[in-house]
This record gives structure tokens, C-alpha cells and sequence, in this order.
């Protein structure tokens, strides 16, 4: 039997953001409610258009996102910043200096 909705607020659970030249795209796990995932790629310079998938198991989720985290990196994108939560600011793109944080809070 499937569990009812839950319309609890999204849970970000990994927030990847990825750049190529002047270019960064950020990949994102959320758990969307207690039986449903979302993994979203959204390109920072057309932010309006984003790719999500919905996936029923966390599993699958964190599996896809691990694809794509690895298929953007053999196309040349460098990791520039990661995180389980949404302290991952877009600003901070606008820095020249990328630093690698980790949200242990």
C-alpha cells in the first residue's frame, strides 16, 4: 500500500553546483515527501528552465544523481562547491574564489 502525500515542505538533501568556464549548473537531491525524490539540473545562466526527474525510492534518487554528478564531470565540469542543504548560495558564483564547504550543522 502507498502511503498518502505528505505536504510537508521539500528537504534538500545534496546540492551539487558544477562549472565549466563561465558556465555552472547546479544538480539537486530533495525529498519531496516521505515516498517521493526529486532530482533536478538547473543551468545558473537560464535558471527558469530546469530538468527534475521524480523518483518513488531514495535509492534511485541518490543513484541518478550520482549519473549525472559523473557524466558532468567527463563533459569537463569541476565541482566548485557541495552540500546537503540550501546554504549553498548562488551569489557565491559571482566570486572568483570557489571554496569546497560542507554543512555538518
Amino acid at each position: 500500500m502507498k502511503k498518502s502525500r505528505s505536504t510537508s515542505t521539500p528537504a534538500p538533501l545534496l546540492r551539487w553546483i558544477f562549472r565549466r568556464g563561465d558556465r555552472a549548473l547546479t544538480c539537486q537531491l530533495e525529498r519531496e515527501t516521505d515516498d517521493s525524490y526529486a532530482v533536478s539540473l538547473v543551468a545558473h545562466w537560464v535558471v527558469t528552465c530546469a530538468a527534475i526527474e521524480t523518483f518513488d525510492a531514495g535509492v534511485a534518487a541518490f543513484q541518478r544523481h550520482a549519473a549525472i554528478a559523473s557524466d558532468l564531470r567527463r563533459g569537463g565540469w569541476t565541482l566548485v562547491a557541495y552540500g546537503a542543504a540550501a546554504w549553498l548560495d548562488a551569489r557565491s558564483l559571482n566570486n572568483d574564489t570557489f571554496t569546497h564547504r560542507l554543512n555538518l550543522v
